[in-house]
């Protein structure tokens, strides 16, 4: 454990030196080691992490939309990712499912999702998910892709005494 008084001074020496130069030219003209432990980690953390701009994430967020090749799931947990950011509080589920319908490709589950009252995010979801998958189903049987069991059975006939 590092003393308190001795924190900034371990900070500088273990950053190496292009850290402490990044340290140097954000507060000059200050001297670093006159800094405190908290001044010094903000800095470098502003420096090497800035934090998301709120607008610039919402812009993403709402320009995303169902790529081809991908599915209802994976576009959902694309959505759900680029919202983290978005601060949108209590909105965020209303936002995901907004996104969800304006954004998927197939307009037959856009369709219905719309005229869906009283759609909540998982219902949405739920919906072209289970759509999606009926409509690939739909597809293989009518390609006669579609696996297809067939029973043998036989009959035997015997004499009974």
């Amino acid at each position: 454990k590092v003393p308190a008084d001795r924190k900034v001074a371990y900070l500088l020496h273990f950053i190496g030196p292009k850290s402490f130069d990044v340290i140097c030219d954000k507060i000059a003209p200050k001297d670093p080691y006159t800094e405190t432990y908290q001044a010094l980690t903000t800095n470098l953390s502003d420096f090497y992490a800035p934090a998301p701009l709120e607008i610039a994430e919402n812009f993403r967020f709402y320009q995303r939309k169902q790529r081809d090749g991908e599915n209802v799931q994976q576009f959902v947990a694309a959505l759900q990712k680029l919202s983290i950011n978005c601060n949108f509080g209590d909105y965020q589920q209303k936002a995901l499912r907004n996104q969800l319908v304006f954004g998927i490709q197939s307009r037959r589950i856009q369709a219905r999702l719309l005229e869906t009252k009283d759609l909540t995010f998982g219902k949405a979801v739920e919906t072209a998910a289970a759509m999606e998958l009926t409509d690939q189903d739909v597809t293989q049987l009518q390609a006669g892709q579609a696996p297809v069991e067939y029973l043998h059975y036989e009959v035997c006939l015997t004499a009974i005494p």
